[in-house]
């Protein structure tokens, strides 16, 4: 019995082991940002947008108003 629950004890070791291993090889990727701002243009750089999304969000924007002229370009006629 003693054998078996030695056994028990080194295997559990072994995975306790590889575990904290595993954990500190993701602390090794792990980013710190200083701003919300810095970790969205980070992910920004970093991801991908699939190409339906890309094709929906241009149409999209093709589909707003056109923004009128500020009140300085109206009250002076200097826009269009």
């Amino acid at each position: 019995m003693e054998s078996e629950s030695e056994n028990l004890r080194h295997r559990s070791r072994e995975k306790e082991e590889s575990l904290g291993e595993q954990a500190s090889g993701a602390e090794a990727k792990t980013l710190e940002f200083e701003t919300p701002e810095e970790l969205i243009r980070h992910d920004a750089k970093e991801t991908q947008v699939p190409a339906e999304v890309e094709t929906r969000l241009k149409q999209s924007l093709a589909d707003e108003p056109k923004a009128k002229p500020g009140f300085l370009r109206r009250l002076f006629g200097g826009g269009k």
